[in-house]
C-alpha cells in the first residue's frame, strides 16, 4: 500500500483516516480552547503593526519582498484586504495557524518515532502506540496556557508564522531522510518524490527567515536532528552537499538586519523603520553581559511557566541584574548549568545504549534551549521576558515531557511487551484536560481589554507602564476617576514618565480642564521633547484657551517632528482661517482631505463642508 494512504512502521500500521481523525480532534480542541479569543480586541503593538500601519492597506506595497518579518506583515495585509480592521478575522487567522502548527508537531513526532534511532532502539514504535505518543505531544503543545499570548495577541503572528515554516522545514527534511533510508515512512526509498521533500524543506527554511528572527537557529536544529536520529557524524559528512544550502540560510537574517542599503532598495516603510530602529536601540538599553545575567533568571521563570502555568502576565515587572554573584542570579545560573550538564550526559549515554526515549527526551531539552537562544542569550532586547517567546521552544519541552513519562511508565521495553501500563496515558489525559481548562480561562481574560490590563496592573504593581495601559483603557471607557488614579500611580512610580504626564493631560482635556491639561503637556514636553503627538496636544489645549498664535506655533512644530500626523493639518488650517489667513487655511484643510485615512471619515466630511463654504475666498 502506498505511503500516501497508509502510515506504516515496524511492527504495525494505521490507516490514514486515523491520523486525519487525530488532526481533526486537535483542530476541534484548539477551536474550543481559543473560542474566547475571537472576541478579543487589538492590543498594544497591534496599533503600530496593524491599525496604524499604512503599508498593509494595499498588497501592492509588498513587492519586492524584503525583511525578516515580511511574511507576517503580508498576512496582515491579506487580513485587511478581506476584513478591514475587524479584530475577529485577525484572531481567527492566528488560531488557524496555531492549529496547523499543532498538526505539524503531531506529524513531526510520528516521523521521529520511525527514524533509524527509534527502530534500532529498545522500543519498536508502531500503530496505536506511535499514534498515541504523537497525539499526546501535539495536544499538550496545542492547549498549553503559555501559548495564549502568541496566539491571542495578534501581533505575535510573527512567532506563529515563523514556527509554521520552521516546523514545516523539519518535517519535510525528515520525510526526505526517511525516504533515503529505505522508506521508513512506509514508502519506497529513492525516487523523485524524496527530492520534492528536500526542496520543500529548503524553501520552508528560507521562508522562515522572512517571518521572524527566531528562525535563525533552524539550520542548526536540522543538523542536530540528523546527527541524533539518523546516521550521526558519518551521515553528516556523506551528505554535506545537501546540507550546504541549509547552512547558507544562516546568512539571510543577519543580511536583512545589518545591511541598511538592502532595506532602501526594497522600500522600507515607517513601521519597519521603527522596528529596525527599536532593535538597534535595544542594544543600548542593556549591555550584552547584563542581558545574559538577567536571562538566567528569565529562563528559570520560563521553565516554571511551562511546568506550572500560574500567574501568567501580559507584561512582567522584571529586574535587571549586573553581577553573577547576585543571590537571585547565581542559583539560577547553577540550576541551568546542572540541567544542561545532566542533559548532555543523558544524551550521550542514551545514544550509546540506544535508549530511544531518553535520546528523544534529551533532544527535546536541547531544542528548548537552542530555539530560545535568539531571544534569551546575550543579544539585548528591551523587554527581557514575554510568554510568546516560549511558543517554539515549548515543542521541545513537551516532547521531552512525553518521552520521559513513557520511559518512566515502562514503555522503554517496547509497546506490547511486558505488563500494560496505563500511567502515561492517564497522565497525558489529565494534563490535556487541565491545561485546556487553564488556557480557556486565560483566553477569557484576553477577551476583555479592561480585565487583561487590570490583571497586569495587579501582578506588576510596581511597573509604571502597567498602570499607564490600564489608565488609558479606563479613559477610553469613560471611567475618568479610575483613569486619574492609575495615571497618578504611574507617575508616583516613575516621576520622569513623560507618557503618563501626556496622557494625564489628555484626560484633563477631555474633562474640560484645559489649563491643567496644558500644565501636564508642558511637563511631558520637558521630560521627553520627542514624545509622539505632544506638540499637537499642546496646540489643542491652546485652542481651547483661544490662544491661537501659541496653538499655531505648536501645530507647525508638530508637523516638522511628525510629518505623517495628518490630523494636525485640519486644526492648523482652521486656526489659519480664524487668523484671516484664508489661502493658507484652505491649503492645510485640502491637504488633510487628501491625506486622511478612512478612520478620519467624519472629520473629512466636516472639512469638505468647510471648503465648500470657502469657495471663491482667498
Amino acid at each position: 500500500m502506498s505511503h500516501l494512504t497508509t502510515l506504516k512502521t515496524k511492527g504495525g500500521r494505521l490507516p490514514l483516516w486515523a491520523y486525519l481523525a487525530g488532526a481533526a480532534a486537535l483542530s476541534a480542541l484548539c477551536l474550543i480552547v481559543y473560542s474566547p479569543a475571537l472576541k478579543a480586541p487589538f492590543y498594544f503593538d497591534d496599533y503600530l503593526y496593524i491599525v496604524g500601519n499604512p503599508k498593509i492597506r494595499a498588497l501592492s506595497n509588498f513587492w519586492p519582498p524584503y525583511g525578516s518579518r515580511y511574511l507576517a506583515f503580508l498576512s496582515f495585509a491579506l487580513n485587511h484586504r478581506f476584513g478591514g480592521l475587524n479584530p475577529p478575522g485577525y484572531h481567527l487567522a492566528n488560531i488557524v495557524i496555531h492549529i496547523l502548527n499543532s498538526i505539524l508537531v503531531f506529524i513531526l513526532t510520528a516521523l521521529t518515532l520511525r527514524t533509524p534511532a527509534a527502530l534500532r532502539g529498545q522500543t519498536a514504535w508502531s500503530g496505536r502506540p506511535l499514534f498515541a505518543a504523537s497525539l499526546a505531544v501535539s495536544a499538550i503543545f496545542a492547549v498549553h496556557p503559555v501559548q495564549t499570548q502568541a496566539v491571542t495577541y495578534v501581533s505575535q503572528r510573527f512567532v506563529l508564522i515563523a514556527s509554521f515554516f520552521y516546523l514545516a522545514s523539519i518535517v519535510s527534511f525528515v520525510k526526505w531522510r526517511l525516504r533515503q533510508c529505505g522508506g521508513g515512512a512506509g514508502g519506497r526509498g529513492g525516487g523523485p518524490s524524496h527530492y520534492a521533500h528536500y526542496a520543500v524543506s529548503l524553501l520552508s527554511a528560507v521562508l522562515a527567515q522572512f517571518s521572524k528572527e527566531i528562525s535563525f537557529t533552524l539550520p542548526a536544529v536540522i543538523l542536530f536532528y540528523e546527527f541524533t536520529f539518523f546516521e550521526g557524524l558519518g551521515g553528516l559528512k556523506r551528505k554535506l552537499p545537501f546540507f550546504i544550502p541549509f547552512l547558507l540560510v544562516f546568512a539571510i537574517i543577519p543580511f536583512s538586519i545589518l545591511t541598511p542599503f538592502a532595506g532602501k532598495i526594497a522600500g522600507y516603510d515607517t513601521v519597519e523603520h521603527i522596528l529596525k530602529g527599536g532593535q538597534t536601540l535595544d542594544l543600548e538599553t542593556y549591555s550584552p553581559y547584563e542581558y545574559l545575567l538577567t536571562q538566567f533568571r528569565v529562563i528559570v521563570t520560563y521553565l516554571r511557566l511551562i511546568v506550572f502555568p500560574a500567574w501568567q502576565n501580559f507584561h512582567y515587572d522584571f529586574p535587571r541584574f549586573s553581577t553573577l554573584l547576585d543571590i537571585r542570579v547565581l542559583p539560577s545560573f547553577a540550576f541551568l548549568a546542572i540541567i544542561l550538564a545532566l542533559n548532555a550526559f543523558l544524551y550521550l549515554r542514551s545514544r550509546k545504549a540506544s535508549v530511544f526515549l531518553l535520546t528523544s527526551a534529551s533532544f527535546g531539552v536541547f531544542w528548548f534551549f537552542i530555539t530560545l537562544s535568539v531571544e534569551s542569550s546575550f543579544i539585548p532586547i528591551k523587554d527581557v521576558i514575554f510568554e510568546h517567546r516560549l511558543y517554539l521552544p515549548s515543542v521541545g519541552f513537551t516532547s521531552a515531557f512525553v518521552s520521559f513519562a513513557l520511559y518512566a511508565s515502562g514503555s522503554r521495553e517496547g509497546p506490547g511487551k511486558g505488563p500494560v501500563s496505563y500511567a502515561a496515558p492517564a497522565l497525558f489525559l489529565i494534563a490535556v484536560i487541565t491545561l485546556s481548562f487553564t488556557a480557556y480561562k486565560r483566553n477569557l481574560v484576553w477577551s476583555d481589554k479592561t480585565a487583561l490590563y487590570e490583571d497586569m496592573a495587579e501582578k506588576s504593581a510596581r511597573l509604571p507602564r502597567a498602570h499607564l495601559l490600564l489608565a488609558n483603557e479606563y479613559k477610553d471607557s469613560g471611567r475618568f476617576e479610575d483613569a486619574m488614579r492609575e495615571y497618578r500611580t504611574a507617575i508616583s512610580l516613575d516621576p520622569a514618565y513623560a507618557s503618563a504626564y501626556n496622557n494625564l493631560g489628555a484626560l484633563h482635556f477631555l474633562s474640560g480642564n484645559a489649563p491643567e491639561a496644558l500644565a501636564m503637556y508642558r511637563k511631558a514636553l520637558e521630560l521627553d521633547p520627542g514624545i509622539s503627538g505632544i506638540h499637537y496636544n499642546i496646540g489643542l489645549a491652546y485652542d481651547r484657551l483661544a490662544l491661537l498664535d501659541e496653538a499655531i506655533k505648536h501645530y507647525e512644530t508638530s508637523l516638522k517632528v511628525q510629518p505623517e500626523f495628518v490630523a494636525v493639518h485640519y486644526h492648523l488650517g482652521v486656526d489659519y482661517l480664524r487668523k484671516g489667513m484664508i489661502s493658507s487655511g484652505k491649503d492645510e484643510i485640502e491637504l488633510f482631505v487628501t491625506l486622511a485615512p478612512p478612520a478620519y471619515a467624519p472629520e473629512v466630511a466636516e472639512a469638505r463642508m468647510l471648503l465648500e463654504r470657502l469657495k471663491g475666498k482667498r
